[in-house]
């Protein structure tokens, strides 16, 4: 780390997000300003000519036009910019239309088509935000190299690839989660490189009557995963809110419906003397996408070798009733709040490999307290600098400090990592989705729909 004293700008943040960010940016070592964006053009950019780099949220301005000028400007040419988000709703994004959401996004799109280098989630991390001010202050010695060899050309290329790479990333991951109403959803998602292959998805179907909940890990990572994980998760919420035709006769790509695993089909059978018993099937043609996908990976990307390991449920929030497929996926955990655990094994293999694989869906039910928390191997499989695998075990045991709200679950699990020292040199992606319902007993309605 160099001695020069590295000033940091802060702007468009609200004041929470500034104070966090201030506080941990100084424990770091750097120097921390905030920026009035309000000033003229002329004014931002002189102040920003002594600032290494420039930590940027969406408030009070538009960005677009921020970053279009400061990229204008031979003084601040060169200035690394990072785009700062919020991944949980909070103020007055709790209340956004549809139309505002999709401005947002349009607006943090251009940011990245004009100049900005690199995107910070909030929450985040000491270790990760160091390391994104540690990759801006690389680029921005890079930028100032006047160099034309043939190395710094390629260095070049491949930093525009690693861009492409994050514009997606983050245009696919959702910019905030479904939150019905007596239950939180929350996310936490940590690239082990600037993309990833990983990622979660959560979005309301039949009328929002029901909510989507994906989990899902492309083999291997980097660039190539995360290309791998557009396409897939495009065509999985094509499917899951349009259904899946074949592109060339336009027929149901599915030859017959999907069954319950077998442990759970007796369900349905009418037994002499009692009232017969079914399995919720509303829904159940959102996760049709899931073999309709698999078929179409298989045969049109089979030979890039490339499979997805993915979680997929669909919960009805009145009753707490959850169908899922889980194709070759670590079982998502249901802690119960009158105690123990449950594991939602998998119901078919991992998906982009065998055309023509079976895959199952099965039930399970969330009661009042109880935590659904699904993840990706990167939890267990988190290493420290000796080696040694943080392990299924230690996050059963972090899951299970705190499950009075989705936020302290998924935060115990990062504390867990982060005093194992999984983030000095991650391995591999960390993604973790976390669901409580958090409806009093005596407010729960009861029947079904289906």
């Amino acid at each position: 780390m160099t001695t020069q004293r590295i000033n940091i700008a802060l702007a468009g943040l609200l004041p929470d997000q500034q104070h966090d960010l201030t506080d941990m940016l100084t424990g770091l070592g750097y120097h921390v300003v905030s920026v009035d964006i309000h000033s003229e053009a002329p004014t931002v950019t002189a102040l920003l000519q002594d600032i290494t780099v420039l930590l940027l949220g969406r408030h009070g301005t538009s960005r677009a036009s921020l970053v279009e000028t400061l990229k204008a400007s031979d003084d601040t040419v060169v200035l690394p910019i990072i785009i700062v988000e919020d991944v949980l709703p909070s103020g007055d994004d709790m209340f956004e239309t549809p139309l505002q959401t999709l401005q947002r996004d349009t607006d943090l799109d251009i940011c990245f088509a004009i100049g900005a280098d690199d995107y910070l989630m909030l929450p985040t991390r000491a270790s990760l935000l160091r390391q994104r001010v540690e990759i801006a202050l690389e680029r921005s010695a890079f930028r100032t190299h006047e160099s034309n060899n043939t190395e710094r050309d390629m260095l070049t290329k491949l930093e525009r690839d690693v861009q492409i790479g994050r514009q997606i990333q983050a245009s696919f991951l959702p910019s905030k989660l479904p939150q019905p109403e007596g239950w939180e959803i929350a996310a936490r998602f940590h690239p082990a490189r600037e993309v990833a292959g990983d990622f979660y998805d959560s979005f309301y179907v039949w009328n929002k009557r029901r909510v989507a909940i994906i989990v899902a890990d492309v083999s291997d990572k980097g660039i190539p995963a995360a290309l791998f994980m557009a396409i897939f998760r495009t065509l999985l919420r094509a499917g899951s809110l349009y259904g899946m035709k074949s592109i060339r006769t336009g027929e149901d790509m599915l030859s017959e419906p999907m069954e319950p695993i077998p442990a759970q089909k007796d369900w349905a059978v009418e037994r002499p003397g009692q009232r017969p018993r079914k399995l919720p099937t509303i829904g159940l043609s959102q996760l049709e996408s899931v073999p309709s996908t698999n078929a179409y990976m298989a045969n049109t990307h089979g030979i890039d070798a490339y499979f997805v390991t993915l979680f997929f449920g669909i919960l009805d929030p009145r009753t707490g009733d959850l169908i899922y497929v889980n194709g070759g996926h670590n079982p998502p955990i249901v802690l119960r709040a009158a105690g123990g655990h449950e594991k939602l094994k998998p119901t078919g293999p991992a998906v982009g490999i065998l055309p023509d694989a079976k895959f199952r869906y099965a039930h399970t039910k969330l009661q009042p307290g109880d935590v659904l928390f699904a993840y990706t191997d990167g939890v267990p499989e988190a290493r420290s600098p000796e080696g040694e695998f943080f392990t299924d075990d230690r996050m059963m045991a972090a899951i299970s400090q705190d499950t009075s709200s989705v936020g302290a679950v998924l935060q115990s699990v990062e504390d867990a990592l982060e005093a194992f020292d999984a983030y000095t040199d991650q391995f591999d992606d960390v993604t973790m989705m976390s669901v409580r319902y958090c409806l009093p007993q005596n407010d729960k309605a009861t029947g079904s729909d289906d």
